[in-house]
Parts: structure tokens; sequence; C-alpha cells
């Protein structure tokens, strides 16, 4: 096992809980540093809503599994202070209770851990009373795939690993899995020091579905590729790097406090988890105060450490790359294969500059030799006139992303305006004569609403019917429930395209992203209706339903967000809410549906049906602004632009 070099004295590092190691440093830096004070965000509404909602499940798990478990399991009272709530998770233990709830490990001071799994599960194996950890997750962990991995689980009337059963079609979210099992780490390193861990290294997930089921991880068997490490690491691996290193980003944070001179540890980077961080925006306006390469669509760590160990720390550094060595070293968008233009030039450095390629490369290099001659690269000079800072990403191909779009995006970014993307002389749209805008909003429930903008020509049978049309469920939001708007929707939109055809007229749905498509296919397969599943998919399959976010992709370069809250106001379109977003419309929603007074209820409704309209509306403008409008070539951008 690897694990991270202490660089400071911990001693007076507060002890931490099972988040840090999952949470960017820059938070555990800034949340230890007493300058900082009074700056974090407070959470928002649909925070604290998400925050409620899984202590709500959490506590439905825990009555599930007293009702089955009976006296085997015992829940410690969440009102109870520390040294109590330790003391009755120990004696629990003690006793070799099958199933402990909500427990609180006993500190480890020399670790510097403190920690409250949501379940320990006794093990059957020898020893004093061994426990695995058991966390319980109001999203998701597992989806059911065509083809998935095998994975482990087990029901909560038998929440051991020694019953689970291999369960296929099912795969891990990734994201999901790297959080959790982070988590669980930290509950097995505090089991390891108070002597309770199981010699089998496994932890457990109880997920949110609605039967749920104990997901079993292996914690002790490398998985995850690390920019640290030549050779994949396991969970418990990756989890002492990153504790250790925000051990050492603390204890360096209270030693500046009293040495205000010395340097921060860590510097903010823009990562996906930046968006609900209470740091968000001190970070934020930082970054683009100095225009930082991770303000580029996409970026995550690995990928700025790339950028970093080429010292490219800037949008305009990225957009400075040499377009040409960037499409030698990556080819087309399609290709899956790339030339070692760094390598070759270290190979070729002893050769004169006027040696043809083919004598300096060798024969076999089928590759390197067409796109180094399509780029007009006919000698060993020739290669060395190759930007050198570029050629150094043929090391970095598959933490980078595509360079050369990455390249245009900084190129747009430094802008400030969209392009046309390369190699598009224009901007093709599919349309119809009758075209109906797509768009739900839903909850971690499933969907509530579905909302449709009808379009049609004033010659068309449909003429009468162009507008906005929604269907709603104002309830706790049910599968049953999600099926009865699913067919009230689809019967609308057979009848829309029923008319169309009946004039010789074409149909289309439009939508922006995924998300409808994989709701439909989603609520119809758990329909069981094979008739409806065979519609959905025919029209998954068709031309018929247009994602503008492709278009869009392949189209246009923002430099920026493709999301529909920032492409749309391009062509001119502002959402009437100036809260407008799916985050906030879960509280509108939770609002509609649970609020006593009937006022306020009805105001949300109308709120969240104001906002969906507007988002059907929104593609309906975007799809009329991306067929007409005219915009540069990247092709034509210059540092002058």
């Amino acid at each position: 096992m690897t694990r991270s070099r202490t660089s400071y004295d911990r001693s007076s590092v507060p002890l931490q809980g099972g988040y840090v190691a999952k949470r960017c440093p820059v938070r555990a830096q800034n949340d230890n540093d007493p300058a900082m004070s009074g700056r974090a965000l407070p959470p928002t509404d649909a925070e604290r809503q998400r925050m409620e909602a899984g202590n709500v499940f959490e506590s439905v798990v825990f009555e599930t599994l007293l009702a089955i478990h009976g006296d085997d399991a015992v829940i410690v009272d969440g009102a109870l202070g520390r040294d109590d709530a330790q003391a009755v998770t120990v004696a629990a233990m003690d006793a070799g209770v099958s199933l402990v709830l909500g427990g609180w490990l006993p500190d480890d001071p020399e670790g510097r851990r403190v920690g409250k799994p949501d379940i320990l599960v006794r093990s059957d194996e020898p020893g004093p009373a061994p426990y695995f950890p058991l966390d319980v997750k109001h999203h998701g962990l597992a989806v059911e795939r065509d083809s998935g991995d095998d994975l482990i689980a087990s029901p909560l009337s038998a929440p051991f690993p020694t019953v689970g059963e291999r369960v296929g079609a099912w795969s891990f979210v990734p994201s999901h899995l790297l959080k959790d099992t982070l988590q669980l780490a930290h509950y097995w390193r505090m089991l390891e020091a108070l002597g309770r861990a199981p010699e089998t290294c496994v932890g457990g997930i109880i997920d949110r579905r609605a039967e749920p089921r104990v997901w079993w991880i292996d914690l002790g068997t490398p998985r995850w590729k690390v920019w640290w490490s030549d050779e994949p690491v396991s969970v418990l691996a990756r989890y002492d790097h990153e504790f250790d290193f925000r051990l050492d980003v603390i204890a360096h944070t209270l030693l500046r406090a009293q040495e205000p001179a010395l340097p921060r540890k860590v510097d903010p980077v823009w990562i996906a988890e930046c968006g609900s961080c209470p740091w968000r925006a001190e970070c934020r306006g930082e970054l683009e105060a100095t225009d930082h390469v991770s303000l580029l669509r996409g970026s995550r760590w690995t990928r700025f450490l790339e950028h970093r160990r080429r010292g490219v720390l800037t949008r305009a550094a990225v957009a400075a790359l040499d377009l040409r060595t960037a499409w030698i070293i990556f080819g087309d968008a399609r290709s899956s294969t790339t030339v070692d233009v760094a390598g070759l030039l270290d190979e070729t450095a002893a050769l004169d500059a006027m040696t043809p390629i083919p004598d300096a490369i060798g024969a076999r290099r089928r590759t390197a030799f067409r796109r180094l001659a399509d780029a007009g690269v006919a000698t060993v000079g020739d290669l060395r006139a190759l930007d050198p800072t570029t050629a150094s990403y043929s090391t970095a191909t598959t933490r980078v992303g595509f360079l050369p779009d990455l390249v245009d995006a900084a190129r747009a970014a430094v802008a400030g305006h969209p392009f046309r993307a390369r190699g598009i002389k224009e901007i093709e749209v599919p349309r119809a004569d009758d075209e109906v805008d797509l768009d739900m909003e839903s909850t971690e429930d499933g969907v509530y609403l579905w909302g449709l903008w009808v379009h049609a020509p004033a010659t068309s049978r449909l003429a009468s019917q162009v507008g906005y049309r929604a269907y709603g469920l104002w309830e706790p939001t049910t599968p049953e429930g999600e099926l009865r708007l699913l067919r009230d929707v689809w019967a609308c939109l057979g009848e829309l395209q029923g008319a169309a055809l009946a004039e010789d007229l074409t149909f289309a749905v439009y939508c922006y992203s995924g998300a409808e498509e994989r709701q439909l296919r989603r609520i119809g397969r758990t329909s069981g209706d094979a008739v409806l599943i065979e519609e959905i998919r025919a029209l998954v399959h068709s031309p018929r339903l247009v994602d503008l976010l492709k278009v869009v992709q392949r189209s246009i370069i923002t430099g920026g967000s493709l999301g529909l809250k920032v492409v749309a106001p391009l062509a001119g379109f502002q959402w009437r809410d100036d809260d407008a977003g799916g985050e906030q419309s879960m509280v509108w929603y939770r609002a509609a549906v649970d609020d006593p007074d009937q006022t306020i209820r009805e105001a949300n409704r109308e709120r969240i049906l104001r906002y969906n309209e507007d988002d059907v509306r929104a593609t309906a403008a975007l799809r009329d602004w991306l067929s007409s409008v005219e915009l540069p070539r990247i092709e034509d951008w210059s540092n002058a632009m």
C-alpha cells in the first residue's frame, strides 16, 4: 500500500470526518482558514432539501431494518452527545448485535479521524466482533444497463456480504462510486484502529431505489487509475493518499495563520464539484481574474495537472497552442490512434535537418507518415519547426481530451463570442413542417411534468393548436403517476404526429440533451408494456427525435458551457424567472405539493409551468437562431480578435 509522506505536524489538526477525503482540498483549506471565516455561501434551498430528503430516506431504511431484524439490530439515538453515542455504539458491538444503526465510532486521534457510519454490519469472521461499514445514500449508485458489470448485492432482509448474489446488467455510476467508497474507506480505517475490521475488506452502500438493496464493494482490490501511481490503486490506497494530503493542507493552513507570509498550500481549480461548494464564489472570482485554464468546459483535476506540467495555466495559453501540431498528435475526433510527436523529436535530435521523414523514422509508422505528410512535414527540419509545448501533449493524450477541440474552445473564450465549428460551412438543423419542443421536469423521485411547445405553419391543421401545453402531477411522484403522465403526453404526441401525416407534412420532436430520451425509455421499460416500449424505441431511433444539444456540439464553439441556460441567450432568449434552474424548480415542486397553504401551492405550480414553458420556448428560439445565424469561422480566429 502506498501512503503519502507526512510533511507537517498534524497534532493540532481537528479530527476529520468521512467527507474530507472526497472533497476538493481547497475546500478543506478554506474551511480551516481563519482569514476566510464568514465568507462561505450558505446552502441553497435545493441543497437543504436534498439533505432533508437524504435524512428521510435514511430513516425509512433504518425503520425497515429494525422491523426485519428486531432485537438483533440497535439504533443509536441521534440526540445523544458524542461520548454517550460512542459508548452505546461500542456496547452494541461488544454485544455482537448484527446491525448497529446510526452509530458513532470512537475517535481515532492518531489518524485524526472522527466518523459516524450509517450502519455497522457484524461479520461472521472470528475475532472481537468485527464489523463492515455501510452507508445509506439518497442517489442511485448502480444503474441498470443492457449489458452491465458483475456486481454483488444482498437484500435488506440479509444485509451481509456472505449472502450477496451476483447481479448482471447493472453498473456503478463512476462519480458516485468514487465518493461513496472513499467515505467507506474512512470508516474502515477507523474500524482498523479500533481492532474491529474484518479480514474481508469490503463495504456496502444502500442506495435509493424502489426496493433498496446493499451493493457490496471490495475496498482492497486495485480499480482506480490515478496520476500519482503507474499502477491502478485500491479504494483504500486512494483514500489514504487523499486523506493524508488534506491533513497536510489543513496543517499548513493552521501554520499559515501564524505565519501569514507563507503561500497557500493549494490554489483553486474549477472542477465539477465547484458548482455546489460553499466557496464557489470566492474561487470563481479568483479564477476569472487570472483567466485560469480550468475555466474551459470539461475541466477536471487530472486535466489541469497536465496543463500545469507544461506551464499552460490560462485559456489564452491554450489558445496559443499550435493547432497543426495538435492535429498531428490526435488526428480528427474519430481517430483512436495518436502520434508521439515529442518522441519523434527525441528520436531525430541527432539527424541532419534535411533528412527526409521516411529515412528518419522508419517505414512502419503509417499513421505518423500520413499525418506528417498531410501537415506538410517532409523533413526533420520541418518536424523541429513544430511547437515543442504542443508536442509535449503527446504524453497526455488520455488525460486532456481531444486537444484540437480544446484549443478551439480556448480561442472562442479569448475572443468572447461564438464561432462556427471547424469544418462547418453551414449550420444544419433538421427542420420539419410541424415541430414540437419537449421538456420534462423531475425530482429524485421521478418525472412530474412534461411540457410541449407546438409550432406549425398557418396552413397546417395544427395551426390552431400552436402554443404551450403541459401534463403535470401535483402530488408525490410515484412509478404509477409517472406512467400515467407518460401515457398522456405520448397520446398527445401521437395525435400531433397523426395530424401532420394526414396532411402529408413532416413532423419532428425537439429536446435539449438526452434527458428526455432517457426518461422516456426508463418509464417505458418499467411499464412492461411491450407496445409502448416499441413505440418509444421507434421514436428514439428515428430522425423524428432531434437532440439540439448534439446540433450545438457539432456546429458551434462558445468557449464555455453548452447548457441551455447559457446557449439560448445567444439567440436572444431570456427566462422570465430570475431564479430559473432545474435545481430551484425542485424547491418549487416541493412547495407546490406539500405546502399547507393552497395559495402558495398554486403560486409554485404556476411558477413551474412558466419555467417549463420557457424551457420549451428556449429550444424553439435556439433552433430558429441556429437555422439563420451567420457566425465567424473558427479557422479565421487570430490573436488579434
